[in-house]
């Protein structure tokens, strides 16, 4: 056996068997010279381990001086002709190589190494999910939902729910970590104080938040948020609450109304010098008081009207409202009237002005009963007594309101062969207009180029009167003959009724001509009954003559169109 000294040259003394014979050599001795060994491995990190616990190392190796071909083995077991070993976790290595000549060698101790651990930290900060991550070889990008990665690891604005947060490194090594948010939705309670007095601005709105995140702030109609959650001070209306949380999240709550007692008003009439207060709002009863000292339960104050006074109420909670007291009475009226034509009843006396009082003003004529129109029409010629009450109850009356009757419309009239000269008397006794058979008024009567025949003559005077004459132009020949109908309302402001008193007589036109002799309204499109209406709401107010045709002749009548 070898020394095992560093001699170059040995011996070994073996006993050896002859295998044909079967006998032994004793001590039979074998020179051995000791050559030195060239034959080296070398072994290099190719790829170290990219991800903590992974596998995917790589070994090469490179056989020196030995007689190729070569075989490795990292276990000195199992050995291969490739030199590279890949699929390798962290550790150390040693490769064996044998020649051609099975002749082994070793290589140096080699370690593989790996990534720290990443080690991935998940928190929620508001409604965002914060991620962070260290170990790996870093460049962390986060993802929650394995496709987006993002590098801040921040995701924000999320709803309640399980979230599944990954972070990967440079290597596309990763880590993941689950993580439930979980957060009740912001919301909150609102309660109102009402105002106690409608003057008084003491109402409140109370706000109790619920869910959402610590801490809360609010805010009163999209004013500056603040910490506190209580509003005084307030009028009554509707106001918008917000609430905003930790995270940010703001809720609304739109029309939150604080309501008030009803202010305290009041109105008043009088009552035999005495003044009679009648209150309404707040909160019954009352007391009241012209001096703001001396209260009385009372509501009939015995004062001197004639004075100006401040007039304090007060109610059952203590709300107290003061009032400038001024007592208005109708002292004076103005009136206009409209005469009468002859025989007729279109007269009308309208109320156009007052004096003193407190609207809304009522009126009466000769005592009879009140009413809301400031017009009496269809009257007949004579002395009327107009009563205007106002509001308070105070009347004045106006004595001996006059409507005069015009004087009867006649007709003087000149004719020859075809001509006709027209000439009004009476009536108004100025500013006549006529008309040939309904064919529009001229000023001066003359009419022309008229064969023989009957013709029905209209004289209007200045005062929208009007008579019908039948003339029979047969040379100097005439008739004269008047017709019946019944207009009314006269005044009128909308719908005016036009009946015929003869039930056997029909209307076949109905026209409205102007004080200027034109016509402003034509209509031929009427029922076969004897009652027509005419829809006059568009006329301007004034005076017109109303023409009629029908089966038996035409008329005309004054119409006053007053809204």
């Amino acid at each position: 056996m070898h020394s095992g000294n560093e001699a170059i040259a040995d011996g070994f003394k073996v006993d050896v068997q002859v295998p044909s014979t079967g006998a032994w050599l004793r001590n039979e001795y074998i020179n051995i010279n000791i050559l030195d060994n060239t034959f080296q491995v070398i072994a290099s990190v190719t790829n170290e381990v990219s991800c903590f616990g992974g596998s995917d190392g790589t070994i090469f190796a490179t056989a020196v001086e030995g007689q190729g071909p070569y075989q490795f083995s990292i276990d000195n077991v199992n050995f291969q002709n490739d030199p590279t070993f890949d699929g390798l976790s962290t550790g150390d290595y040693i490769v064996y190589v044998k020649d051609a000549d099975d002749v082994e060698s070793v290589s140096n101790p080699i370690t593989l190494t790996q990534p720290d651990e990443i080690i991935l930290t998940i928190s929620l900060v508001g409604y965002a999910i914060n991620a962070s991550a260290e170990g790996g070889v870093g460049g962390f990008e986060y993802s929650i939902d394995g496709i987006n990665f993002n590098a801040a690891g921040v995701f924000s604005d999320l709803d309640n729910g399980d979230y599944d947060v990954i972070v990967r490194d440079a290597n596309d090594c990763t880590a993941s970590g689950m993580f439930v948010v979980n957060i009740d939705t912001l919301s909150a309670q609102i309660s109102i104080v009402d105002l106690v007095c409608a003057n008084v601005e003491d109402g409140s709105i109370i706000v109790v938040p619920a869910g959402g995140i610590e801490p809360y702030e609010y805010s009163l109609n999209e004013s500056v948020f603040v910490a506190d959650n209580i509003f005084t001070d307030l009028s009554a209306g509707t106001y918008s609450i917000s609430v905003k949380d930790g995270g940010g999240k703001v809720v609304v709550y739109d029309n939150v109304i604080l309501l008030s007692a009803l202010p305290i008003s009041f109105s008043y009439t009088t009552d035999m010098g005495d003044l009679v207060i009648d209150a309404m709002g707040g909160t019954e009863p009352y007391m009241y008081s012209t001096n703001g000292i001396d209260f009385q339960s009372e509501n009939l104050l015995d004062i001197d009207l004639t004075q100006d006074y401040t007039l304090t109420i007060s109610d059952a909670v203590g709300c107290i409202y003061t009032f400038d007291l001024s007592i208005s009475f109708v002292t004076a009226i103005s009136v206009t009237t409209l005469d009468v034509c002859f025989s007729e009843t279109n007269g009308s006396i309208i109320v156009n002005g007052i004096t003193g009082g407190l609207g809304p003003y009522q009126y009466s004529i000769n005592d009879g009963p009140f009413q809301d129109e400031a017009v009496f029409g269809d009257l007949s010629s004579g002395s009327y007594d107009i009563t205007v009450r106002d509001a308070n109850g105070s009347e004045y009356t106006e004595v001996g309101v006059t409507i005069n009757e015009n004087p009867e419309i006649g007709l003087d009239y000149n004719a020859s062969t075809d001509t006709l000269y027209l000439n009004g008397i009476g009536g108004a006794e100025s500013g006549y207009s006529y008309s040939i058979n309904g064919e529009g008024f001229n000023m001066d009567g003359f009419f022309t180029d008229l064969p023989d025949g009957d013709y029905t003559v209209t004289v209007m005077d200045a005062a929208g009167c009007v008579e019908s004459f039948l003339i029979m132009f047969t040379d100097i020949y005439d008739v004269l003959v008047g017709s019946e109908i019944k207009v009314y309302p006269n005044p009128v402001s909308e719908i005016l009724q036009v009946e015929l008193l003869d039930l056997t007589n029909r209307v076949k036109q109905i026209s409205l001509i102007g004080i200027d002799g034109k016509i402003v309204l034509d209509l031929i499109q009427l029922t076969i009954s004897n009652l027509q209406t005419v829809d006059v709401s568009r006329l301007v107010d004034g005076l017109y003559v109303l023409y009629v045709e029908t089966e038996k002749g035409s008329m005309y009548h004054r119409v006053s169109v007053m809204k």
